[in-house]
């Protein structure tokens, strides 16, 4: 069985924290029938709702996807649980007589089991993952049609934008980052991961407990060299199953 340590957190931007604006991501890491689980969505700055249609999505999507572990785990199944969470959304969105743009949100999620894992994303947004030595980005992020624009989930055409992907394979360590982040974990030139801002935090989530790392990790997200390149909100989920590397 694989043994997964987690730790993940958000923080709000600068350009939040100045309006007094609360953080609009939301994530969440859940383990169940061997399987790691890591959703984050990142709710849209120009949504009214945008922060509480992330967190709607986040525990709606879990939700779904535990009812089809482990026996129905396939692409097609993902992309239906997905379309059931973006309709409660909306459902939501009436009942509250809004509109489902007003809780507008991007989409990251990750399943990950011993010899498979499926990843699927709609937006903007990264996963990276590793084997312990080599790091890859899962979906280059994806923006809309103009500059600062994205894809939703809300969007009537999100399922054209949805992005789906299986990999026959043991992957041992993931990272998932809402946009807020790609700039600094991402080489757009290259369009790779940086392998200095992963390996590091992967090497000390192996040696150290998870909860011993929270704080940390929080005071990284809202650190000034952080802020100083970028004022919008900022989600990371780090994960590993490797042992502890020998000193």
């Amino acid at each position: 069985m694989m043994t997964w340590k987690s730790v993940f957190a958000s923080a709000e931007g600068t350009a939040h924290a100045h309006s007094d604006e609360a953080c609009q991501d939301a994530c969440e890491v859940q383990v169940a029938s061997n399987y790691w689980v890591g959703v984050v969505c990142d709710g849209a700055g120009s949504a009214s709702r945008g922060g509480e249609g992330a967190r709607f999505f986040v525990k709606q999507l879990l939700f779904y996807i535990r009812s089809i572990m482990p026996i129905k785990m396939t692409l097609e199944q993902i992309a239906q649980c997905i379309d059931q969470s973006k309709q409660a959304l909306c459902e939501y969105a009436h009942q509250e007589r809004q509109r489902p743009r007003d809780y507008a949100c991007t989409l990251l999620l990750a399943v990950i089991g011993p010899q498979q894992a499926w990843f699927a994303q709609v937006g903007d947004g990264a996963m990276v993952v590793s084997n312990g030595c080599l790091q890859g980005v899962v979906f280059w992020p994806e923006q809309g049609s103009y500059a600062n624009m994205t894809h939703f989930v809300t969007d009537e055409t999100a399922l054209d934008h949805l992005r789906l992907c299986e990999v026959s394979a043991s992957i041992k360590e993931v990272a998932m980052l809402s946009d807020g982040l790609q700039r600094l974990a991402l080489n757009y030139a290259e369009q790779t991961p940086h392998y200095e801002f992963f390996a590091p935090m992967w090497l000390r989530l192996r040696r150290q407990l998870p909860e011993d790392l929270q704080q940390p990790l929080e005071d990284f997200l809202r650190s000034d060299p952080v802020n100083q390149r970028t004022d919008d909100d900022k989600t990371l989920i780090l994960a590993s199953c490797l042992p502890v590397s020998p000193v």
